[in-house]
């Protein structure tokens, strides 16, 4: 009623005019042409309580509609019966539009009330709509109740609701806020407050292109960033990347979750992007990176700890290695001023690869301090380039010094510590096949330096290579992979303490056995590899001599037949024992002491050599020939033969004794002495030979075959 009253009079009378309401009475005082010193309120149609009233010191009529107004000040009521003033709007000119009830300017405007100022030019109110928009240089500061500090949010445009329960802010191009818990540059940012509150009460706040976000020690940057400031929560969508400013690590993800009260962050994945984290930390002074991707990562952080915790399809890739697990954790410590990473940790389909080598567990540790792996639970390795395989229940890699460790299940008699060896072609063995060589233990020390590799092997050692089985206390393995692709070639194995050799030729048992497989050996003018085996007395257990048993024998030849049931393997004892193994045969070297028995025979000497061949149409070797010197003496039956050489022929039931052989025959007591005597199957075949004739001139006894007899009754 007061506003077209006014109106109406502006129009036609240019008087003094009175105007009253049941709320409020207004006196305004116009001039012929203009209003002087007006007030116009305006009334809620329903409540009929004053919702804002209009100051202004000329009003110049211009339509029904528009009046123009100078040093204008319009008052913002709640809408209540209380008339509680809410906000005061200042401009030096406006445009008053009444049946719209909007007003408008191109100059500056400043708004006060409900601890904010704003101000800014080219602007306009919405008295419907209660809403205040402006579009060029807008600055609104923010009273804040809990610091008494201020807030201040800058744009080019922006509009401000304040008709509802809360207040709303729209900000566009060039938006910055700054004075809260963290700084903002975006495009366009939405600021929800409830009345009477400041920014850091804010109910929410929607930051929208090119967003820039900036804390104490972050900056984040997202196509979108949902805060609520009064608990510090943030929420980044479209590509959000969270960076440290101290050490430079960074999160990625489709969204971001960020409790700055609670120093927690989550990040999120979906179809077109992982969560990742780039963690930056010193190692041994330096620089080094580990990039992890998940389905969802989590971060606590603390005044000198952060926690991250990877989940789902964990990827990991570093300067040193590359990782995968179904879960993950990482740790970072503050050192010096700057975060090092403490433990990593991992489980659940547990895959590391580190140059050639490969390992996978279901569950790993790695503790950069000391640079070791762990590996735990059904731990597995490999090196395909070095053709090594390892299998245990705990693996320990030291890449420092370039050692494993791998122990088998404590009080697990099941559990052991597993090795397997592919070695390159033997090019002097037929069929040219790749050996391979499986080895376990209880634990296992691994040493690799550059292309030489050592596997320790300790308690309950076992060894299988081909038709070769063997097992000790303590295993030695030396191997070479230089000029050889993607093999390893064994160059020594070294057992100690109870080693028990088996193999369908032979069984060796000593307390240090050392294999060469491939030893280079000159053989009839030939240099060809072959396996050498040297079986050695402990000086610990030098009781404990290294003995062979070899497959049985026939008649050696110094009786007719062998003795019935008297058929038994061959057993050689001496203090020292070599094995060369061959294409066509193999050659065992019995050194110092030799004590040998066998099917119906005993003997003695210093050194004895044994050579087996093929056994025709199986797959066995034989005994073919026995060459035993230096102090031989060889019992059958009531026989006894000495000589400096003994050869025996077991397949031709022959023996051939030299060097000054003689023969005690104890059953008739007779002697029989020649320089070369040779025995075949006994009786059946003797012959006994006599010197050389330029021999004869220096031998003073026996220079022609003698057979000494008992004395005749």
């Amino acid at each position: 009623m007061g506003q077209k009253f006014m109106i109406k009079l502006l129009k036609i009378s240019f008087i003094l005019i009175f105007c009253s309401c049941a709320y409020a009475q207004i006196e305004t005082k116009i001039l012929p042409g203009y209003a002087n010193k007006f007030e116009l309120p305006s009334f809620d149609e329903k409540s009929g309580y004053k919702e804002w009233e209009l100051f202004g010191d000329e009003g110049t009529y211009i339509s029904d509609d528009k009046i123009l107004v100078k040093k204008m000040k319009l008052e913002l009521f709640d809408g209540s019966e209380n008339l509680v003033k809410k906000f005061t709007i200042l401009s030096d000119s406006a445009e008053l539009f009444q049946k719209i009830k909007s007003a408008g300017g191109d100059n500056e405007l400043f708004v006060t009330g409900d601890g904010l100022y704003i101000e800014g030019k080219t602007w306009l109110w919405d008295g419907i709509n209660k809403k205040i928009s402006l579009f060029n240089g807008v600055k609104i500061d923010f009273e804040e109740e809990k610091d008494k500090d201020k807030s201040t949010i800058t744009s080019t445009r922006a509009s401000f609701s304040h008709g509802g329960e809360n207040h709303v802010f729209e900000f566009e191009n060039s938006v910055k806020v700054r004075g809260i818990h963290s700084d903002i540059d975006s495009d366009k940012l939405i600021l929800i407050t409830e009345k009477d509150s400041g920014v850091k009460e804010a109910k929410e706040a929607i930051a929208s292109g090119n967003v820039l976000l900036t804390q104490e020690d972050k900056i984040a940057t997202a196509g979108e960033i949902r805060l609520i400031p009064s608990s510090e929560q943030v929420e980044m969508t479209q590509l959000p990347i969270i960076t440290d400013t101290k050490n430079k690590s960074q999160l990625f993800g489709s969204k971001i979750f960020l409790d700055k009260q609670k120093n927690y962050a989550e990040s999120f994945s979906d179809k077109s992007t992982k969560a990742k984290a780039i963690i930056l930390y010193n190692q041994d002074d330096t620089p080094t990176t580990l990039t992890i991707i998940a389905d969802k990562i989590e971060m606590q952080g603390s005044e000198d700890k952060n926690v991250f915790e990877f989940k789902g399809n964990v990827k990991l890739t570093s300067d040193d290695f590359d990782a995968s697990c179904d879960y993950m954790s990482a740790e970072t410590e503050l050192k010096n001023s700057s975060h090092e990473l403490a433990k990593l940790f991992g489980k659940g389909s547990v895959n590391i690869r580190r140059g050639t080598a490969h390992a996978s567990a279901k569950e790993f540790e790695y503790i950069p301090e000391t640079s070791e792996f762990w590996l735990t639970d059904n731990a597995k390795m490999s090196d395909i380039e070095k053709g090594v395989f390892v299998e245990s229940h705990v693996i320990i890699m030291l890449q420092d010094s370039n050692k494993a460790l791998a122990v088998s299940k404590k009080d697990n008699p099941n559990s052991f510590v597993k090795v397997r060896i592919l070695q390159a072609k033997d090019k002097d063995m037929s069929g040219n096949k790749i050996s391979q060589t499986d080895i376990k233990s209880r634990q296992l020390v691994s040493t690799k330096t550059d292309d030489k590799i050592a596997l320790n092997f300790v308690n309950d050692v076992e060894v299988v290579s081909g038709d070769m089985r063997a097992t000790c206390a303590k295993m030695n393995v030396y191997a070479d992979s230089k000029g050889l692709k993607d093999k390893t070639q064994i160059t020594l194995i070294e057992a100690l303490d109870n080693v028990i050799i088996t193999q369908k030729a032979y069984t060796a048992k000593a307390e240090i056995v050392k294999i060469y497989p491939q030893a280079e050996m000159s053989d009839e003018e030939k240099k060809t590899n072959h396996t050498f085996t040297e079986l050695l007395t402990s000086e610990e257990k030098s009781d404990l001599r290294p003995t062979i048993i070899l497959p049985p024998m026939g008649n050696i030849g110094l009786n007719e037949t062998l003795a019935a049931g008297s058929k038994a393997d061959t057993i050689i004892i001496s203090d020292r024992q070599a094995l060369i193994e061959g294409a066509d045969k193999d050659r065992y070297f019995f050194d110092s002491n030799v004590v040998v028995t066998g099917s119906d025979m005993n003997a003695t000497c210093e050194k004895i050599e044994v050579i087996m061949k093929d056994n025709l149409g199986k797959s066995t070797k034989e005994i073919s020939q026995i060459i035993a010197t230096e102090k031989v003496k060889i019992t059958q039956g009531t026989k006894e033969a000495h000589a400096g050489r003994a050869d025996i022929f077991p397949a031709e039931e022959m023996l051939v004794l030299s060097e000054s052989p003689y023969v005690l025959n104890k059953d008739n007591n007779t002697k029989a002495v020649g320089h070369r005597m040779t025995y075949r199957k006994g009786k059946k075949g003797i012959s006994i030979e006599g010197l050389s004739e330029d021999k004869a001139q220096t031998q003073t006894k026996y220079k022609r075959p003698t057979i000494i007899l008992p004395p005749i009754n």
